[in-house]
């Protein structure tokens, strides 16, 4: 049977059905880095709020959000003037590292799967940036929700190319625990973290508060577009955990 250098089609049959039925045989599992993000239901009505960034990757980190403390997102559910569709008003908010000077950006994001009206929904949504928030038809997803825990407490978010990832949460500090479950549900989604990289937010409570007083007024300060179409929110604990460097 072996000796023969032609295989024929029911040879080849017979060995795999052999490889498949011999006892501890596994199926092959690709790795983890090779997955897509998946997104995940959520209730769009009890995502909003505002939103810590407890930690970043090494693009928004070293890009638009460059030399910012205190970072994090207000979310307000609105309905979109001209797709009478629900939209999502964001303003993310940071303080500028040294100066105090706060910054501050405005957008809309506009759910890509249909909403419920309940607000159940699929967390992919596009996120755009600009001086008067868009309106009409949205552009394309950017803003993947792949994580949440302890009934809406904190969230991961990532990219459809797992180029930026932002961890978040309703509170400026995490435990550890929650940290790591956080890493995990941002590696079962591919994401490879000695690669995006994870830096944790500067959050200095005395600091961060005139950050937060400021985002519940009509904002004074100049407005920063980032040119990339990522939505970033929060702030991080300067106790926290430290930047990821290598993927567990």
């Amino acid at each position: 049977f072996f000796r023969s250098s032609k295989m024929t089609a029911p040879r080849i049959m017979l060995l795999l059905c052999l490889f498949l039925v011999v006892p501890g045989a596994e199926a092959f599992e690709p790795p983890r880095w090779t997955r897509w993000p998946k997104p995940i239901p959520i209730n769009l009505k009890q995502y909003m709020g505002t939103w810590y960034e407890v930690a970043a990757s090494y693009i928004p980190k070293y890009t638009f959000e460059r030399g910012l403390e205190c970072i994090h997102a207000q979310y307000s559910l609105v309905t979109d003037p001209i797709t009478h569709q629900p939209a999502v008003n964001v303003t993310n908010t940071g303080i500028a590292s040294g100066s105090g000077a706060l910054s501050a950006a405005h957008g809309r994001a506009v759910p890509l799967e249909p909403v419920s009206p309940a607000g159940d929904t699929i967390g992919r949504l596009s996120v755009s940036f600009g001086p008067a928030p868009s309106s009409g038809p949205p552009g394309p997803a950017n803003y993947l929700v792949v994580y949440v825990g302890g009934s809406y407490q904190t969230a991961v978010v990532t990219d459809p190319l797992k180029t930026t990832l932002f961890f978040l949460s309703r509170t400026p500090q995490i435990d550890d625990t929650e940290w790591e479950k956080m890493k995990e549900a941002a590696q079962d989604n591919g994401v490879v973290l000695w690669l995006t990289g994870l830096v944790p937010t500067v959050q200095d409570s005395k600091v961060c508060s005139q950050s937060i007083s400021l985002t519940h007024r009509t904002p004074q300060a100049p407005l920063t577009s980032p040119t990339t179409q990522t939505l970033s929110p929060g702030a991080r604990s300067p106790h926290g955990p430290e930047p990821v460097t290598a993927d567990k």
